[in-house]
């Protein structure tokens, strides 16, 4: 009994100690999981921006880049330890900042309100559905 114990035991580390092993050479610089696609997420979003949106491609190209921008700036804002309309107040700026460069970049008023209304859009359904998970 002791030694089918001990072998099993033997099995389970060596499967474990194999399997992390791999899964750490898949992504060595963040210790291990699944690859991040930026690109591709990059490329899905502006598909979807074109399908949903009817932009060109670079128009979605023009979108996506911008939004990437922002993004640290946001970030920052999001994770920063101030009251909470301190925060929804800060993020409005920003969300103004990032609209009045898509009127500038796309050159249409009317086309960066319609992005910016359907990006509030895709954000209030990550949200609930983030609340449905919990």
């Amino acid at each position: 009994m002791k030694k089918l114990l001990l072998a099993l035991s033997i099995a389970f580390v060596a499967t474990t100690t194999v399997n992390a092993q791999s899964t750490e050479k898949a992504m060595p610089e963040s210790g291990g999981g699944k690859q991040f696609d930026r690109s591709g997420m990059l490329e899905k979003q502006k598909a979807q921006l074109k399908e949903d949106l009817k932009l060109t491609d670079a128009q979605a190209t023009t979108v996506v880049k911008l939004q990437r921008e922002m993004m640290p700036q946001m970030r920052e804002v999001m994770q920063a330890n101030i009251a909470t309309d301190e925060k929804a107040s800060k993020m409005k700026d920003l969300r103004d900042v990032l609209k009045t460069n898509l009127a500038r970049e796309l050159k249409d008023e009317k086309l960066a309100e319609k992005v910016m209304q359907y990006q509030e859009a895709k954000m209030k359904q990550r949200m609930e559905k983030r609340k449905e998970a919990e």
